[in-house]
């Protein structure tokens, strides 16, 4: 059966800031195969009360609505807990980029960047308004 199904996890095993109220997991299957997953919590980093941590869809399944799929439950999850809003870092230049500003994100103007080995990861920051109300495209 090719039915992608999104289920939440227990957060127990998982890090997240001590700053955090609640956690959320969620895993797009395909199968028995995990084709994706988003992560995220709730945050006390005025002026912001969610935060989504990580966003990934295997390359062989993006373009067909998971991502936004897994966005649109993660949010409501977060809007269901009472925040109103929501951030999120990505890479510069990605194409992540693309994929939040298409569905609405606002870039901030906070920028940072992260040392990865031998070179600095420049990251931008998107804030979203929830609830979100998002359509997949397929």
């Amino acid at each position: 059966d090719d039915v992608m199904t999104i289920f939440a996890i227990s957060s127990t095993l998982l890090y997240f800031p001590k700053e955090t109220d609640s956690s959320v997991l969620l895993i797009a299957e395909n199968g028995h195969n995990v084709i994706g997953f988003a992560y995220g919590f709730t945050t006390k980093e005025a002026p912001y009360e969610s935060e989504l941590a990580g966003l990934y869809v295997h390359p062989n399944f993006q373009r067909q609505g998971i991502g936004t799929k897994l966005l649109g439950a993660f949010t409501q999850i977060m809007s269901e807990q009472g925040a109103k809003n929501m951030f999120l870092w990505t890479a510069e230049k990605a194409s992540s980029q693309k994929f939040y500003e298409k569905l609405k994100g606002q870039q901030t103007i906070l920028r940072k960047e992260t040392p990865e080995g031998d070179f600095h990861l420049q990251l931008i920051s998107y804030v979203f308004d929830l609830p979100l109300e998002l359509q997949p495209e397929f």
